[in-house]
């Protein structure tokens, strides 16, 4: 199995995608593009995908952090960031895809800090 660090931005129409919604819209791209997505086990599988933080629904996010686990013994991870891409919505952009070991700590506990602009009309 294998993990990687997804970097991404949303925006547009998907910056009115609720955090929960966003992690089907991310199972959707990922099977979309033919990627072998790894699932827990037990009686109610769940895609392994972990979100850093949730953004504010509204919200614009110019570097988001997931990580995603594949059921794959290895990987060239050049080749995945254009797959995610293409199999993207309108609005979310891959920016970056690397390899990370899959025992680290949870994602969410990694977040140190987080940078808001907020722009009056």
């Amino acid at each position: 199995m294998i993990r990687l660090r997804v970097t991404f931005s949303k925006d547009d129409a998907l910056r009115y995608t609720g955090h929960l919604d966003l992690h089907q819209v991310w199972e959707r791209t990922i099977r979309r593009a033919g990627l072998p997505l790894a699932y827990s086990q037990g009686f109610h599988p769940t895609p392994k995908i972990q979100l850093a933080a949730a953004l504010p629904l509204g919200f614009i996010g110019q570097a988001e952090i997931m990580d995603m686990w594949l059921d794959l013994d290895e990987i060239e991870t050049a080749s995945i960031a254009p797959q995610l891409q293409s199999a993207a919505p309108p609005g979310l952009t891959v920016l970056s895809v690397e390899q990370v070991d899959e025992r680290s700590p949870a994602l969410q506990t990694q977040v140190e800090s987080a940078e808001y602009e907020v722009t009056l009309l």
